[in-house]
């Protein structure tokens, strides 16, 4: 008979022990490599950071210039509406002053819408009567100030003392003048109110050889500087000197 003790101790003996899984030591880098170092890695991650930066930096570069086509699409777009709307408000102004032109069936009727168009393409207008050896101010156009209006109608000039004006009579062509005293008398740049550096454009109304009168441009108009388009004010000039003659002629048929 045995104790619970001596069972407990044979059993004990009957049974296997497990005994623990090894113990793996850590890896030993081959002989005459070294191992991966802190400042390897450093540089790894600056690599990659100055890749990236690249990158960002190329993509900004390529959406700019994406942005910088588009802006300049977009203005070249405004800039052609823009032109466009110049060109058809000169051609209307242009279509309005002729027609004025035409309506009219005085020669004082016609020289009022000459200068009053002419204005239209130009900062101030203005229109002097030959009449012999004598300019005389008729009208003004574009000038707000009536005192000035006023004096420009009770002028009265010799030719010979505003050279510029005298060479367009006589050479019937349209002539650039320095705004001084020499080129179109003092009292006319006193009226206007013009600087030596400024330049203003005489361009003669004649019939049959004949000078009727001179149209005074210059760019100083009402709400600031506004070129001369020479081109326009001349067709107004041809227009009207066409109808003065066209009146002339259906007065004399009238008369007969």
């Amino acid at each position: 008979m045995t104790t619970e003790a001596e069972n407990t101790e044979t059993a004990s003996e009957d049974v296997p022990m497990e005994s623990a899984p090894p113990v793996e030591a850590d890896p030993v880098p081959p002989e005459g490599s070294e191992a991966p170092s802190q400042e390897s890695s450093l540089d790894r991650i600056q690599t990659l950071s100055d890749a990236f930066v690249s990158d960002v930096r190329t993509a900004v570069e390529s959406a700019a210039k994406v942005a910088g086509e588009a802006a300049q699409a977009h203005l070249e777009t405004r800039l052609d509406e823009a032109r466009r709307e110049a060109l058809e408000t000169t051609a209307q102004a242009f279509a309005e002053s002729s027609l004025r032109i035409r309506r009219e069936e005085s020669v004082t009727g016609i020289a009022t819408a000459l200068v009053e168009g002419a204005a239209r393409f130009c900062g101030r207008a203005a229109l002097f009567i030959h009449r012999g050896d004598q300019l005389l101010g008729f009208r003004v156009a574009g000038e707000r100030d009536s005192e000035k209006q006023l004096a420009f109608q009770r002028l009265s000039i010799g030719v010979r003392d505003a050279s510029a004006a005298a060479h367009a009579i006589h050479s019937l062509d349209a002539v650039v003048a320095e705004a001084t005293p020499g080129e179109l008398s003092q009292a006319v740049v006193d009226i206007f109110g013009l600087a030596p550096e400024q330049r203003v454009h005489l361009m003669p109304v004649s019939l049959r050889d004949k000078v009727l009168a001179i149209v005074y441009c210059d760019d100083l108009g009402e709400d600031g500087e506004r070129p001369v388009l020479v081109p326009a004010i001349e067709t107004l000039i041809s227009l009207s000197e066409a109808w003065i003659e066209a009146v002339g002629t259906r007065r004399k048929q009238t008369a007969a």
